[in-house]
């Protein structure tokens, strides 16, 4: 088995559809993985849970496209709490080994409602890149905030699109 991390941040529109508008740190941190998913490691160690985006009526296509195809396994959709509480775990065992100087930043920071979303990942297509099947994006130019996309307005906070984001992953 590999533990290659794949995934994507998404949002969810006005009219309700999930769409992805940027990857996550796809580092190789095996407790990370382990934190989020149980992947070689213990865990989860925090309120992820796994989800089958072939299966699920609000799948983004984005996510849905990038699936078929290929040989993920441990599909973990994770919000936004679920994501604070992985990145408390993460330094609570950095802490446990005096990892403390790596310990400042957080494996996968959540996203900011003020942060420019480029584009918006409508479905994919599959590209020939040598040997390598890739799934490119169909994208969408935004350049505009998150709040935008989302429809909140100057006064939201993040806690107010707790229901609005998530992060979804799986393993190769």
């Amino acid at each position: 088995m590999g533990a290659d991390i794949h995934g994507v941040w998404e949002c969810r529109l006005p009219n309700g559809t999930w769409v992805a508008f940027r990857e996550i740190n796809n580092g190789r941190n095996y407790n990370w993985f382990g934190i989020l998913s149980g992947v070689r490691e213990d865990g989860p160690m925090c309120d992820s849970f796994e989800w089958d985006p072939r299966r699920e009526r609000d799948a983004g296509e984005y996510w849905l496209r990038f699936c078929q195809g290929g040989d993920l396994h441990s599909h973990t959709l994770i919000s936004i709490p679920t994501l604070r509480q992985a990145n408390e775990a993460l330094h609570r065992r950095r802490a446990e080994w005096n990892l403390m100087e790596a310990a400042e930043d957080d494996w996968e920071p959540e996203p900011s409602l003020n942060e420019i979303v480029k584009e918006i990942w409508l479905g994919a297509r599959v590209e020939k890149r040598g040997a390598f099947d890739v799934r490119v994006p169909n994208t969408l130019g935004m350049g505009i905030p998150l709040r935008e996309v989302l429809g909140l307005g100057p006064e939201a906070r993040i806690e107010d699109a707790f229901g609005l984001l998530r992060m979804v992953i799986a393993y190769d």
